[in-house]
């Protein structure tokens, strides 16, 4: 019922977050339930069954979601604080940290370069800057959207500010170090919130944590929380308990007020859009925006969008490529042309671009140029089955039959459902 967890239930894409947390607890659950078995030698049987769950459900957090990775650092967590052999710990979490390394080489062999990459400090600063931000958010869920631009500048307020307030967090929370539920609340909170905040990047945008990331790292938040509750009520003798009920819940009744009318928000991503200018105007929001109007059939519309995503930020590609569309579309090859040159200029190590600088160079019928340009797009994607089956038809073109034939074979072969676009090349 919480308002920060509207993205997650309501967002399609974001139901892989819903699938990691129901592996993850599910995870956590039978190992804690493995490790009481462990301890009464009569149940050792229930143990190793319970273990194999434990490491099965681990498996399909992974396969959920990569965040998943960090869950055997929690395991290791609770076995030092309950002050057990570290070397008979690592043997037996061995499986699970073997599982995790290989999920972590196969998710970043798959990623690309930031367009702004940060050194260190600034990486860390923008960290603590997001843990502040899924704070603030968790206990002042107001102005929720879907995008949240960081400022690039990090020596700054903000960035100063959050770090110290981490500082002063910490040593409030150990305080509480002996009340176990609150370290351990804090520790989920940190560690699976972590890998969120190395994705800082949203297309040419950096941005700070996104709602959808809060979903699983709130629940360590509800457990340090419940902690904390716990010591004050053992220290308050439960003075004041019907008071204390109501105020509850009261908060739980406005929260659902809250998150039904945040919903509201999700039934179509016009209306989604809208808000997201509206709370935090981006030049994201505005590309997204003009591609739901192309999906209306506003082409008007969505010229009007891509310009004012252009006009925000002169340098985004992905606005120059989509007016350079619309352009086509119209029938004015002039205007397509500059906008593509442009992109190129910005980037030209981008696939898209490359791409596209070939279909400019096909219309001018350069047909060495557009050869080049599409050989440079399958350079920077090999698996980009569209350019091999322009590749195709411009070395027809070109009067280079047998490389043409080879081309198609690759793009059918990435793409079978290309199969039969030869016969246009004819």
């Amino acid at each position: 019922v919480h308002t920060l967890h509207v993205e997650a239930v309501s967002w399609i894409s974001a139901r892989r977050d819903l699938l990691l947390t129901t592996f993850v607890l599910a995870s956590l659950i039978t190992f804690l339930r493995y490790r009481e078995c462990h301890a009464e030698r009569s149940a050792f049987q229930g143990a190793q069954t319970k273990y194999v769950l434990s490491l099965l459900f681990f498996l399909l957090a992974l396969l959920s979601k990569p965040t998943a990775v960090v869950l055997p650092f929690v395991f290791l967590f609770l076995d030092v604080e309950a002050h057990r052999r570290v070397t008979l710990t690592l043997k037996r979490l061995a499986p699970f940290f073997a599982l995790a390394t290989l999920f972590m080489f196969i998710n970043l062999s798959g990623q690309t370069h930031t367009n702004f990459p940060l050194n260190a400090l600034e990486t860390v600063l923008l960290a603590a800057r997001s843990i502040m931000f899924t704070l603030q958010k968790f206990f002042l869920p107001f102005h929720l959207t879907i995008l949240y631009p960081a400022s690039t500048s990090f020596f700054t307020a903000p960035y100063i500010v959050s770090c110290i307030l981490l500082l002063l967090l910490a040593a409030l929370l150990w305080k509480f170090r002996t009340k176990h539920m609150v370290p351990f609340g804090a520790f989920f909170f940190l560690l699976i919130l972590a890998p969120g905040l190395l994705s800082y990047m949203k297309s040419d945008l950096v941005t700070l944590t996104s709602d959808h990331y809060a979903y699983l790292p709130s629940v360590g938040l509800l457990i340090a929380l419940s902690g904390i509750f716990v010591c004050h009520a053992e220290r308050s003798a439960f003075q004041g308990a019907q008071t204390k009920h109501i105020v509850a819940a009261c908060i739980i009744a406005i929260s659902i007020v809250m998150s039904f009318r945040q919903s509201l928000l999700w039934q179509n991503a016009e209306a989604l859009l809208v808000h997201a200018l509206q709370e935090q105007p981006t030049h994201i929001a505005w590309n997204n925006l003009g591609f739901t109007y192309l999906e209306q059939g506003r082409s008007g519309d969505a010229e009007v969008a891509f310009g004012q995503a252009l006009t925000m930020n002169p340098r985004s590609v992905d606005a120059h490529l989509n007016l350079a569309s619309i352009a086509y579309k119209n029938g004015d090859l002039i205007k397509t042309e500059e906008h593509v040159r442009a992109a190129v200029a910005i980037n030209p190590e981008n696939t898209e671009v490359q791409f596209n600088l070939g279909g400019i160079h096909f219309l001018k019928e350069e047909w060495g140029a557009a050869i080049i340009s599409y050989r440079t797009a399958i350079q920077l994607q090999p698996a980009f089955a569209r350019a091999h089956l322009q590749l195709a038809k411009a070395y027809l073109k070109k009067g280079m039959p047998e490389e043409a034939k080879a081309a198609y074979q690759r793009a059918i072969e990435l793409q079978p459902g290309l199969r039969g676009s030869f016969l246009e090349l004819e």
